[in-house]
């Protein structure tokens, strides 16, 4: 029921998205930036599940030093 118009939003959007993408990224070299795309800036799967270990770690720790009522 959602997904056919949002896929016709996506399909008319796309090439607007695509041509604001390339003059933004056109406008951060022009500044001497390097643009980067947000897959590079992904976890992989060891370091999200080091990440949620250290978390539920850090919660365990906590619990054991709370107070008891």
């Amino acid at each position: 029921m959602i997904a056919s118009p949002f896929r016709a939003y996506a399909n008319i959007f796309r090439p607007f998205i695509y041509l604001f993408n390339g003059i933004a990224n056109a406008g951060v070299r022009l500044l001497g930036v390097e643009p980067k795309d947000e897959l590079s800036a992904v976890h992989t799967t060891d370091e999200i599940s080091l990440m949620i270990s250290e978390a539920a770690s850090w919660r365990n720790d906590r619990q054991a030093r709370a107070p008891v009522a």
